[in-house]
C-alpha cells in the first residue's frame, strides 16, 4: 500500500510540475505575443484654425450636407472641394444649394450637367445665402489647409 501511495505522490507531484511547465510556458508565450505586436497607429489629425464664418459653415455642412457629401471623395454627391471653382458664378452655386431644381430650369450649362451626377436627388434647403456662405467658406477654408499640408 505504501508503494501505491508513494507512486501516486510522484505521479500528482509529475502533473503538479508539468501543469506549471506549461502554464509558464503559456503566459510567457502571450506576454511575448503582446510585446511583439506593433503599437496601434496613430491617426495624423490636422488642426484647421477656421474663421468664425467657417466654423459656423462646419456645424451647418454637419447638419445638412454631411450625409450625402464629403469634401475630398465622392459619396451619393461629389465631393465638395473646389466647388465654387467648378459653377460660372456664386449666385447659380447658391441657387443650386437652395433648390436645385431653380438652377437646372435657369438653364445653366453646369446645373443640367450635375442634376444627372446621381441617381439620388439633391434635397432643397431653407438656407439663407449667409449660411450657404458659410458653409462654402468652410469647404474652401478646409481645401486650402488640405492643399498646403500636401
Amino acid at each position: 500500500m505504501k508503494e501505491v501511495n508513494f507512486i501516486l505522490q510522484g505521479f500528482l507531484l509529475f502533473i503538479c510540475v508539468a501543469v506549471s511547465f506549461f502554464c509558464l510556458h503559456f503566459f510567457a508565450s502571450i506576454k511575448s505575443t503582446e510585446q511583439a505586436k506593433p503599437a496601434p497607429a496613430t491617426v495624423a489629425t490636422i488642426s484647421i484654425n477656421y474663421s468664425p464664418e467657417a466654423l459656423r459653415g462646419k456645424t451647418l455642412f454637419q447638419q445638412n450636407c454631411a450625409s450625402c457629401h464629403a469634401l475630398f471623395k465622392d459619396l451619393t454627391g461629389p465631393g465638395l472641394a473646389g466647388v465654387r471653382q467648378r459653377w460660372s458664378s456664386e449666385y447659380m452655386l447658391i441657387t443650386w444649394i437652395r433648390n436645385w431644381n431653380l438652377a437646372v430650369a435657369s438653364g445653366d450649362p453646369y446645373a443640367i450637367k450635375v442634376k444627372d451626377w446621381s441617381a439620388a436627388s439633391m434635397m432643397t434647403f431653407s438656407l439663407s445665402d449667409e449660411e450657404i456662405r458659410a458653409v462654402l467658406a468652410y469647404i474652401d477654408e478646409s481645401t486650402a489647409q488640405s492643399q498646403h499640408n500636401r
